[in-house]
């Protein structure tokens, strides 16, 4: 776009409708024409507002990512509309509270934070225009966000509801125990935090088997697999190294084979404690996780959700995790390195 035409379409913004010809002419002389492709990304929330931007040509999608890691989309701008001045007014952060991508191939005009900055400081009406508009967003944004949450918490209870209620009922059937209260953790992941590594099959699957595993293998170490549960007998000091040597076996093979699922923690203890320390029903709990996944993948699916067949996104390494000057502080304090 020349000049010419930037000025006239500045024109036709009712956001610029007080400036006068002069202030127009100035402001296109700054302004800038830029392209984006379909799906590119314009800004990425939390980064620092530099400019505004309108509309010329095309639309575009204000997005930002929920607590599940999912993107949730805000807004659909088209021509004519404006967008990325929030973060350019004063008083606020500077912050973009929000991303921006194309929803099409976009023509998107620029306007420099500078100049911006200095209309607003000439124009008390618009920077109060402008502000109110934010107010407005901010709100519906807060209706948005707990609308999502209404639906998160039925969904919650009516997953968690048919799933216990189908494995209790299990246990009831066969006298086995298909359920347990570790188990109680898993459905509360899987259906609110879906996506996540912790929640996909894999995690739920091998966490919850080497947490049985080492539970049963610390009761043998401690020469306790025949002994009663802990909450019927004495606790000695046997009973609390199987219950010490399960936890943080458990917590370092889930580390060291990256299969992280926190209520497999729990559940170790529920062997290690021996409150379920028969082979057989050892092999009914790792069956029963298995079932609640199944109902997981069937129940997500089903209402569109992207839960995986099997692992999520790679979870992050331990180097991802910590500093490798405190890794290897920790080496020392252990005289390891």
């Amino acid at each position: 776009m020349i000049k010419s035409e930037r000025e006239q379409f500045l024109q036709h913004l009712a956001l610029f409708s007080d400036l006068e010809a002069g202030e127009l002419r100035e402001l296109a002389e700054v302004a800038q024409a830029v392209q984006f492709h379909a799906s590119a990304l314009i800004f990425r929330e939390g980064e620092a507002g530099d400019c505004a931007y309108v509309i010329v040509r095309g639309s575009v999608q204000v997005f930002a990512i929920d607590r599940n890691g999912d993107e949730v989309v805000l807004a659909q701008l088209k021509e004519l509309d404006h967008v990325g001045e929030q973060s350019l007014l004063p008083g606020h952060s500077g912050r973009r509270n929000a991303s921006l991508r194309a929803y099409e191939d976009t023509t998107l005009l620029r306007i420099p934070k500078a100049e911006f900055q200095k209309i607003l400081a000439q124009r008390q009406t618009l920077k109060d225009l402008l502000s109110a508009t934010g107010q407005q967003q901010v709100r519906a944004n807060v209706i948005r966000t707990r609308r999502l949450a209404r639906i998160w918490a039925l969904f919650m209870f009516v997953n968690g509801f048919i799933s216990i209620g189908i494995l209790c009922g299990l246990a009831m059937l066969f006298k086995t125990p298909f359920i347990f209260p570790s188990l109680g953790a898993t459905p509360f992941l899987v259906f609110f935090t879906p996506t996540t590594p912790a929640a996909s099959p894999r995690n739920a699957l091998c966490g919850h088997a080497i947490g049985i595993v080492c539970g049963y293998v610390a009761l043998w170490v401690t020469g306790l697999q025949h002994a009663g549960p802990a909450i019927v007998t004495e606790l000695g000091w046997t009973r609390i190294l199987a219950a010490a040597l399960s936890l943080g076996t458990t917590g370092a093979l889930m580390i060291r084979m990256n299969v992280p699922h926190p209520p497999a923690a729990a559940t170790t203890l529920i062997v290690s404690l021996g409150l379920v320390s028969r082979p057989a029903y050892l092999v009914v709990l790792e069956a029963a996780v298995a079932l609640l996944v199944v109902q997981a993948i069937i129940i997500n699916r089903l209402t569109g959700v992207r839960y995986p067949l099997w692992a999520s996104v790679p979870t992050p390494k331990i180097g991802a995790l910590a500093s490798r000057g405190a890794l290897q502080r920790f080496a020392q304090f252990l005289w390891l390195g």
